[in-house]
C-alpha cells in the first residue's frame, strides 16, 4: 500500500465511536536537548515546529494519542495520565509509520513494497517515549 493508505488503516483502526477528547501534559526533549511543556488544549505547532497530536480516551479506558512529527529529529515524550496510579500506563502499544531510510519523500514500489508501512511495538510501561523522526505514530495507553 502507498503511505497514505497506511495512514488510513493506523488511524481508523484506533478511532472508536463515543471516544472523548482529553487534556493531555507532557514535555519533549529533541536530540537537540529541547524540552518544552505541553497540554494537547494548545497547539503543539505553537512550540514545537512540525509536531501535531490529538488524544482521546476509547469506551475501553485506553488513551489513544496519534501524533505526527515531521521534524528531522527524534522527539522524547515525558507523559502522566491524570487518575492513573503514578500517572503511568500499565502497557504501552506503539504503532509507527515511517520509512527505511527515514525519508518523508519516501515511498513504496514493486521492488520495496514494504519500505512505507506500519511497525507495531510493545513498550516498557513507564512516563517516557521515543517517536521517530519523520513519523506517524499511534500510542494506545492501557491501565492494565
Amino acid at each position: 500500500g502507498t503511505p497514505s493508505y497506511w495512514t488510513r488503516v493506523l488511524f481508523s483502526t484506533n478511532t472508536q465511536p463515543g471516544a472523548a477528547l482529553l487534556p493531555f501534559n507532557f514535555s519533549t526533549a529533541a536530540a537537540t536537548g529541547f524540552r518544552a511543556p505541553y497540554a494537547s488544549s494548545l497547539p503543539l505547532s505553537n512550540t514545537v515546529p512540525n509536531v501535531s497530536l490529538s488524544v482521546s480516551r476509547a469506551a475501553s479506558g485506553d488513551v489513544i494519542v496519534k501524533l505526527v512529527n515531521t521534524n528531522t529529529y527524534p522527539l522524547a515524550l515525558d507523559y502522566t495520565v491524570a487518575g492513573w496510579p503514578g500517572g503511568s500506563a500499565g502497557s504501552v502499544e506503539l504503532s509507527t509509520i515511517t520509512s527505511s531510510d527515514g525519508s518523508v519523500e519516501a515511498q513504496n514500489s514493486f521492488g520495496s513494497p514494504r519500505n512505507v508501512s506500519i511497525v507495531d511495538s510493545t513498550l516498557t510501561p513507564g512516563n517516557t517515549i521515543t517517536i521517530d523522526a519523520s513519523s506517524i505514530n499511534v500510542i494506545r495507553l492501557s491501565k492494565t
